[in-house]
């Protein structure tokens, strides 16, 4: 009776694909993790599925436009198949920008190891 239940990994498929981040607002959205089922029972349609990953950003309003967008595509996503959400965004560390001196300190040593040539500084 496949047809009378909720394949939760469509629902997680579908969340994923609407998943995006806009490029010029300096953001990254990474889905790196889908877990469901079991691979011992393949014939057994999974009523949970876990999706994990992170946003990334150097700006704190950008950060939270990602998880806000993210939490209304999982609560829309859901509700089309009348199925639950649990989303929670969890911030690790902020971001690490050197200093330009940091950065010059930082490439004496390739520099030197494999000649000026060889260094790409502005990546």
């Amino acid at each position: 009776m496949q047809h009378k239940g909720t394949n939760a990994t469509i629902v997680a498929a579908h969340f994923i694909s609407a998943v995006k981040a806009n490029p010029l607002e300096e953001g990254v959205v990474s889905v790196v993790y889908i877990a469901g089922g079991d691979p011992g029972f393949l014939d057994i349609i999974p009523t949970e599925v876990r999706v994990g990953g992170r946003t990334r950003s150097f700006k704190a309003d950008v950060e939270d436009r990602l998880e806000q967008r993210l939490e209304e595509i999982a609560h829309a996503t859901t509700a089309t198949y009348n199925c639950e959400d649990d989303i929670a965004c969890q911030r690790g560390y902020p971001p690490t920008v050197k200093t330009p001196d940091q950065v010059e300190t930082a490439l004496i040593a390739p520099k030197e190891a494999l000649g000026n040539d060889q260094v790409i500084e502005n990546m």
